[in-house]
């Protein structure tokens, strides 16, 4: 499917890819700020108060003079809320992105049904059955499940580099090069997998949609021989 139809079906659900990505990047804003908050409670107990979060002791001061170990159950508080607030925004994100697929789905399988319902008799004549089955089942559930996870994982990994490459390099900079250094080998990797498995996908799907052809006929057949064998 060309990006421009995948652009025009899913006209409708757009703002809810919005809201689902919204959704991602608060989810990974608060998934990353807690291991950040239990990294410097480390830095606490092996350096002292002094390497703590600013934040995370002024929170301690208001129940009583900073210590390390209240200083300690502020951070685990904090990290279970951090994690909370983050779960929440992954199931928004993961409801939103299932409201839109499933329309979408349901969208294309009606224009489908339409389709196939305006075009002539001559029409089926020549077509594939097992072809037809497989565009109205199995590719379109190839779509749904595209817009629904793939979609939205991309934005993701896409939010993961944005997101944890400062991190890494806020924390340690040379380990943080070293940490990258294969990045480029796996995006050619990535590449060369994918243009591979783009053929012999294509060569699956006609293959099912062949046996979806062959199944279906014999199965018309049967039927067509044992109404002329109950004809009496």
């Amino acid at each position: 499917m060309q990006a421009k139809n995948l652009w025009q079906i899913t006209r409708g659900e757009r703002l809810k890819y919005a809201g689902a990505t919204l959704a991602m990047v608060g989810t990974n804003a608060f998934f990353f700020s807690a291991p950040v908050v239990g990294g410097a409670a480390i830095d606490v107990v092996d350096q002292g108060l002094d390497a703590g979060h600013g934040a995370v002791r002024a929170i301690a001061h208001l129940f009583g003079a900073p210590t390390t170990a209240s200083y300690l159950l502020v951070a685990a508080a904090l990290v279970l809320l951090l994690t909370a607030v983050g779960g929440v925004f992954l199931y928004g994100r993961g409801r939103l992105a299932a409201l839109a697929s499933e329309a979408v789905a349901q969208r294309l399988r009606e224009a489908l049904y339409r389709r196939l319902h305006d075009v002539t008799a001559r029409y089926y004549d020549g077509a594939d059955t097992g072809d037809l089955v497989q565009r109205c089942s199995s590719d379109v559930e190839t779509v749904r499940v595209f817009l629904a996870t793939d979609v939205i994982e991309i934005g993701r990994a896409i939010m993961l580099v944005v997101c944890v490459v400062p991190v890494l390099f806020l924390i340690h900079a040379p380990l943080a090069w070293l940490s990258l250094v294969l990045m480029p080998f796996l995006i050619i990797g990535a590449y060369i997998f994918f243009s591979r498995v783009k053929a012999v996908f294509q060569i699956t799907d006609e293959a099912e949609a062949a046996m979806t052809a062959t199944l279906q006929e014999n199965l018309t057949g049967i039927r067509v021989v044992r109404a002329f064998a109950r004809q009496q």
